[in-house]
């Protein structure tokens, strides 16, 4: 198999120290990503349905907001992901005993067997890939996450930085 020359096709991203750590993060995510939608299809999930119910799995009543919060996606689409799930007979939706606003969600039943299942199936993948690191090497990556995270998780909370846009 030849090797394909990128000289020729510099460009300012080329420029970037670590580019090449950046990109392997984001392919690994994808190939994840892609790998877990694979495994989900015959329960009938897509991955955003599977990460609710975990969520909910993890931390039973928990409110739309701070599910909204913790999967980083607007309230209005966790609501519609709340909706598929609830059709599903997955989860019940109840309004909190104090605050009438709060709605709390929680698995039925079948919401919980489907939830275990998928967890089973993440569970595998996770550990196909991280059989490969030793703890060591699994650690550092996730020292070098929370780094990276760390610098990251202001521009999701306020929007993209002015100096992003200005360049």
């Amino acid at each position: 198999m030849a090797s394909i020359d990128m000289s020729k096709n510099h460009t300012i991203l080329d420029d970037i120290p670590g580019y090449p750590a950046w990109l392997s993060v984001a392919r690994t995510a994808q190939l994840c990503h892609r790998q877990l939608s694979a495994a989900l299809e015959p329960l009938g999930l897509e991955v955003a349905h599977y990460d609710v119910l975990a969520n909910i799995l993890r931390d039973e009543g928990l409110s739309q907001q701070v599910l909204a919060r913790r999967l980083l996606v607007a309230k209005s689409n966790v609501s519609a992901l709340l909706t598929v799930l609830e059709r599903r007979a997955f989860i019940v939706r109840s309004k909190h005993a104090s605050d009438a606003r709060l709605r709390l969600i929680s698995l039925t039943p079948e919401g919980r067997r489907i939830t275990e299942q998928a967890m089973a199936l993440q569970a595998r993948i996770a550990t196909l890939m991280l059989d490969v690191l030793t703890v060591e090497e699994a650690e550092a990556v996730r020292q070098a996450m929370i780094k990276i995270m760390a610098v990251l998780e202001p521009w999701d909370a306020n929007g993209i930085d002015a100096e992003l846009t200005e360049a």
